[in-house]
């Protein structure tokens, strides 16, 4: 019995350890609260920043529907700990103030969910970031336009991928894209070497079937890339030398077909034509005709904004609705 009251009012000491407010912040609508327990206050912190990037990370993976592989509980694991490891957190504070009780310290801190056009034109204002290539294909984009608008000039950034999660690059810090987010980075540019068109029209119905007309004004080597809604890119044309004064129709058999394969009403898909004076290394990827998984062979956006830099470049975004 002495033994069992000892047990007892050791393990009642122990819980009665932790403040009486921690987990118990109440957190605003668009604000995320983490929480910290460690040896020293800053380490405290740095639990409380680890706790909040874990929570950012489910929360988008959660509205990008990510799928795993047959592997799917290892594999999500070690995707959210690399992840959460790359993420850099700004406009982190206290939620409560950090309390030291014996040999620990508590910690609360909260971070706000601020639009992403937000997040970056502060960065850019804080950090002088840099002006964008307007002959980037980001600078073309939805977002890149509203930056401009924002700031009266594009600061330079650029996606990246960490696993299956996009994020956007700026000033050495990395800010995650949810499915909306990444919405804003559909681009079109137009080049004065190449045009690309859809062929009937750039808005399509499900099972509709199309095809690409393009027209190069001289002689280079000439790749199609097609992204698909979820921004996995698969080669259409790869290094296909075309003589100056060149049309062309993609595919030249059989239409192309629109479709939809998540649950969404509509879509927008895109085709980026490359015209470079030597062949690019398309090896690695899958082809657009291929039986391929997509997830793990496809080329990401983001390797396709490098590519682009040493050629002329042009797309064109084509809407698919059910």
């Amino acid at each position: 019995m002495m033994l069992f009251l000892f047990v007892g009012c050791s393990s009642s000491k122990e819980i009665a350890v932790k403040p009486s407010w921690y987990f118990q912040q109440v957190s605003e609508k668009n604000e995320i609260i983490g929480y910290g327990e460690a040896s020293s206050c800053s380490e405290a912190k740095s639990e409380a920043r680890d706790d909040i990037a874990k929570q950012l990370m489910v929360s988008v993976e959660s509205e990008m529907e990510v799928t795993q592989d047959s592997d799917a509980n290892y594999y999500a694991k070690n995707k959210l700990q690399e992840s959460v490891e790359k993420i850099t957190l700004r406009g982190v504070g206290l939620a409560h103030k950090p309390e030291q009780v014996g040999d620990r310290c508590y910690v609360a801190m909260r971070y706000s969910l601020e639009p992403l056009l937000f997040k970056v034109a502060l960065i850019a204002q804080n950090e002088e970031v840099e002006e964008m290539r307007r002959s980037s294909l980001l600078a073309h984009s939805i977002f890149a336009k509203q930056l401009e608008s924002k700031l009266g000039y594009i600061p330079k950034f650029t996606l990246t991928f960490i696993g299956s999660q996009p994020s956007l690059h700026i000033a050495q810090e990395n800010i995650l894209l949810t499915q909306i987010e990444m919405r804003l980075m559909v681009f079109e540019k137009y080049s004065k070497s190449i045009s690309l068109a859809v062929d009937p029209s750039e808005t399509l119905h499900v099972n509709d079937k199309y095809f690409l007309r393009l027209e190069v004004k001289h002689a280079d080597y000439l790749s199609v890339i097609y992204i698909d809604e979820n921004y996995n890119a698969r080669v259409g044309i790869k290094n296909q030398y075309v003589e100056q004064e060149k049309s062309l129709e993609y595919p030249e058999k059989s239409a192309l077909m629109a479709g939809i394969s998540s649950t969404e009403q509509q879509v927008k898909e895109m085709y980026v034509a490359l015209l470079c004076e030597e062949p690019l290394n398309l090896s690695p990827f899958s082809r657009l005709d291929e039986q391929a998984n997509v997830d793990k062979d496809a080329l990401k956006l983001s390797e396709l904004f490098i590519l682009a830099e040493a050629c002329e470049s042009t797309s064109v975004v084509i809407t698919v609705e059910k």
